[in-house]
Order: structure tokens, then sequence, then C-alpha cells
């Protein structure tokens, strides 16, 4: 299983807040933890990526699928790292927001 949204931003600029959310809409599940996998666990491997995200969510056929590490925004391999995990299951559409905690 790879989520379908995976939610990447500055710390303190709102990531928690949209993923709790969007985690309230019937056809959403979140995971409800940082997962880390593509930063600090990718060694770990698929399956225990794949393995987490299920046990952290409410996941059922039907439902989106996503999880949010805000560090993902800045470690320089994640984008790599979501095309060889995402590679064999879809393409991805890369999408960005930054917010200012400031304002």
């Amino acid at each position: 299983m790879y989520p379908d949204v995976i939610i990447a931003g500055a710390k303190k600029c709102g990531t928690g807040a949209l993923i709790k959310m969007l985690g309230q809409l019937p056809r959403v599940a979140a995971s409800s933890r940082e997962q880390h996998f593509l930063d600090q666990n990718f060694h770990m491997g698929w399956h225990f990526y794949s393995d987490s995200l299920l046990r952290t969510s409410n996941w059922e056929p039907g439902k989106v699928l996503m999880e949010k590490t805000p560090s993902y925004f800045i470690h320089p391999e994640v984008p790599r790292r979501i095309d060889l995990v995402s590679g064999h299951q879809k393409k991805n559409d890369w999408h960005c927001a930054i917010f200012s905690p400031n304002s």
C-alpha cells in the first residue's frame, strides 16, 4: 500500500492541522503519526512502510490514504525516493504549498 497523498512542509506551517482536518472526511484515511520512512527509515524497506501506514490509519478500500512528515520538505533524497517507491504503482503529480506560520 502506497499513500495517495504525502504532506510535507516546514515546521509549524500547519501540516498537522491540515491532516487532522482532512482525516475527518469519510473517504480519507490519515496516518495517525509521522512515518519518517522517506527520510529516516528508508533502509527498513517497502513492506515496513506499507505495514506501518496500514497500522496507523483507518484505511479500507475506497479511501484515500495519506500521511504527513514535515521533514520530507527539507530532505534532499525524498523526491527521488518517492519516485523509486511509487514508480511501479502510479505517476505522481508534485504540489507544494508553503505557509508562513507568522501570517
